[in-house]
């Protein structure tokens, strides 16, 4: 898959924030004739019906142990089952995020958001959604008026700074320089409003990365994984650094 992220016109690094998903066409499919098979099944089977939060649990605990799969079709039973439950979508479209599949993590949250689930709590997800379906745009246009209305939200403003990395166009200096200097300037500031979330850590390894600053990326990095160990954003990206320092 082809980053968005480059250093110095070098090879592309994986960031998991804004890698493009060039499969998520045949994922989508593939996921969703799984899906189809599961429901027939669960409808031809005597198999007792979960509860709503027994849904949730099996889904998430198949989910956190790797088998991603299983919790879709799990939840995709639940929804079935439990048609107007939110909870079941929002973690169908988390799950789906953490696929990279923005498209399909963006239409989980919606329904969510029709059957109930507060929009708000879900700025972010969403917003993650919309960088891996290359749009930063969108998240620049929503949640800047957030900012100006005087949010002091840290999420927000690293979420709005990885959206100006995503834009900036080698091709034209002037607006490389310009979409650089803004993502510092959010970024900084989520850093200042929460120095020991490990997310914003991440965004600020990227920083330095992006001018081919590997070591200054990897020290951000370090600090952030001795706050939480061994997050898998955390580590994807020091193995490509990592890599990169090596060549």
């Amino acid at each position: 898959m082809t980053s968005l992220y480059s250093f110095s016109g070098a090879s592309s690094v994986k960031f998991m924030a804004l890698k493009l998903n060039g499969r998520s066409l045949v994922t989508t499919l593939k996921y969703t004739m799984l899906i189809i098979l599961a429901v027939f099944l669960a409808s031809c089977g005597d198999a007792p019906i979960r509860t709503e939060a027994e849904y949730i649990d099996v889904a998430t605990e198949a989910h956190a142990s790797g088998n991603s799969r299983l919790a879709l079709l799990e939840l995709s039973i639940g929804i079935r089952n439990f048609p107007q439950n939110a909870d079941l979508q929002r973690l169908r479209g988390k799950i789906f995020l953490d696929l990279e599949d923005g498209s399909a993590a963006e239409i989980a949250f919606n329904k969510a958001v029709a059957l109930g689930f507060n929009r708000d709590f879900l700025k972010h997800d969403l917003a993650q959604s919309w960088l891996y379906q290359r749009n930063p745009a969108k998240v620049i246009e929503n949640l800047e008026k957030d900012i100006a209305q005087g949010s002091k939200d840290p999420l927000i403003y690293e979420i709005i700074g990885r959206a100006y990395i995503a834009s900036r166009d080698r091709s034209n200096p002037t607006l490389f320089l310009k979409n650089m200097n803004k993502a510092e300037e959010y970024i900084e500031q989520a850093y200042a409003l929460s120095p020991n979330n490990t997310r914003v850590l991440i965004s600020k390894a990227w920083l330095p990365a992006i001018m081919g600053n590997i070591d200054e990326a990897l020290d951000w990095l370090s600090k952030a994984d001795l706050i939480v160990k061994g997050q898998r954003q955390n580590l994807a990206m020091q193995g490509e650094l990592l890599i990169r320092q090596n060549n």
